[in-house]
């Protein structure tokens, strides 16, 4: 689901393989090491591409007070 984040997202791909896509730029196919980030208000999105069940830790440099996430179209 589409969705942006006040502050930015910096992460990494645990285990699996996922596709971000990340509005106006080229969609990524991360696999388990590597890294990502996404500027504050840029709208994304994460696929699990499997096989299995994918898995990636993120953290979230938000002000307080501000939503962690924003659901868009």
């Amino acid at each position: 689901m589409w969705h942006t984040h006040p502050g930015e997202e910096v992460g990494y791909i645990v285990a699996g393989t996922v596709q971000m896509e990340i509005r106006d730029e080229p969609t990524l196919t991360l696999h388990a090491g590597d890294g990502f980030l996404i500027p504050p208000g840029v709208p994304h999105n994460a696929l699990d591409l499997g096989p299995g069940t994918g898995h990636m830790l993120s953290t979230y440099i938000v002000e307080v007070g501000q939503p962690l996430a924003t659901f868009t179209d």
